[in-house]
């Protein structure tokens, strides 16, 4: 009897260390693009093994005005600049020095009326050499929000 429950236990064990290497093969196999100061474009893929120390930056829609901007990477990004273009900033910061891995700046960002703008760009560095190649990278918004449920037609 003892036998058999350590054999469910063993394969238990197996079947538990297969589904978690699945999933971080999984998890591992997003793809970044980066547009480079000179317009070209690099494209990178983050494995489970070996992932690149650079950066890597997420720009996440929270609600119909709340953004957050993180770094996923494993190494600090530098001289962070984002440019919002004409959208109004009322929180977060649009320079920051440092920005670790891990850390999230949550932006308050209102479209103008005039106009949509349809995506950021985040610019950084690798480090602090003034002679680093800047990475921009490009963020696109979501649609504007509807601030009503009237149909103009039916005024």
């Amino acid at each position: 009897m003892e036998l058999i429950a350590l054999i469910v236990s063993i394969v238990a064990l197996l079947v538990a260390l297969w589904a978690a290497r699945a999933v971080r093969t999984l998890l591992g196999a997003t793809a970044d693009t980066t547009v480079h100061r000179s317009g070209t474009r690099s494209s990178r893929r983050s494995r489970s093994r070996g992932r690149s120390k650079q950066p890597h930056f997420t720009f996440e829609q929270l609600s119909p005005h709340r953004y957050a901007l993180r770094n996923d990477g494993h190494s600090p990004a530098y001289d962070v600049r984002v440019d919002t273009g004409e959208l109004s900033v009322h929180e977060g910061s649009l320079s920051i020095d440092e920005f670790p891995p891990g850390y999230v700046e949550e932006y308050l960002l209102i479209q103008p009326l005039q106009s949509q703008v349809s995506q950021i760009n985040v610019t950084w560095y690798t480090s602090r050499d003034a002679l680093a190649e800047a990475h921009v990278t490009p963020f696109p918004l979501g649609p504007r929000p509807v601030e009503n449920d009237v149909d103009p037609g039916t005024i």
